[in-house]
């Protein structure tokens, strides 16, 4: 396999501001299997992919095969996610006119331009230069001139960073032409869905996150690591990484 240019993407991008060393694309990122967590977290966006599409257009909601969705899973697994996404349903009904789901893009910081790509997971999402950041957005209302954008998340509150939603942000107004930018995560559970508004990014805040991204992208082949309390989250892990025991202790 060909060595990415770099492994950021809008999720990496809060861990980035930490540490940029773990981007760089000659380093080996050991992934490994999902846990059981992740696999909830991808049954439930497929569910939420099957049914909003039906929404907005790109199939009915009475020729979805949701047992055939389940199906990949094992039970344990659809046991979990069943009742969570039978909660994000009625949300996904309810608050906006959805457009977009699952929708791909690959932000050139070089041009300050978007188009789109293969989502995250899929073969060739990592085959971009060293200037370009792929993401991939859950959730997209558009309202006139602003794009209306939510990340679903079914993992801990804390683990969410605005740093994703700035860079999903900045790809999907390069790629639709919106000039401004609303963002926001949703977080489902069995019982309830958590809507948390995140913040409204205008032309110039736009514009100033374009810069961020591609400063940050210069820096990621001469970036040395930066040990600390965020090592835990890192890819890379002490078997990579020459300044892991430098870490500070986690209390």
């Amino acid at each position: 396999m060909t060595s990415p240019a770099h492994w950021l993407s809008p999720s990496g991008w809060a861990l980035a501001e930490e540490c940029l060393y773990w981007a760089n694309g000659d380093l080996y990122h050991d992934r490994g299997a999902p846990g059981g967590a992740a696999l909830v977290g991808t049954c439930v966006h497929s569910m939420a992919e099957a049914y909003t599409k039906g929404m907005i257009g790109f199939g009915e909601f009475e020729s979805i095969n949701f047992d055939g969705i389940f199906s990949k899973y094992a039970p344990e697994v659809v046991a979990v996610a069943k009742p969570i996404f039978e909660s994000l349903k009625g949300w996904l009904k309810k608050s906006y006119k959805w457009t977009h789901c699952e929708t791909g893009f690959l932000y050139d910081a070089e041009t300050d331009t978007s188009k789109e790509w293969v989502r995250r997971g899929m073969d060739g999402y990592h085959d971009h230069g060293p200037m370009q950041v792929p993401g991939t957005i859950d959730l997209l209302a558009l309202d006139g001139t602003t794009a209306i954008i939510f990340d679903i998340k079914t993992g801990k509150k804390q683990n969410s960073h605005e740093s994703q939603l700035k860079i999903q942000a900045i790809g999907m107004a390069r790629l639709l032409g919106v000039t401004t930018c609303k963002v926001g995560f949703v977080y489902p559970r069995k019982t309830k869905v958590d809507q948390v508004d995140i913040g409204l990014y205008m032309t110039f805040e736009l514009d100033k996150i374009a810069a961020e991204v591609k400063a940050t992208l210069a820096r990621v082949p001469i970036s040395t690591p930066t040990p600390g309390l965020h090592c835990w989250r890192c890819p890379l892990g002490k078997a990579a990484c020459p300044a892991f025991a430098q870490q500070e202790p986690v209390l």
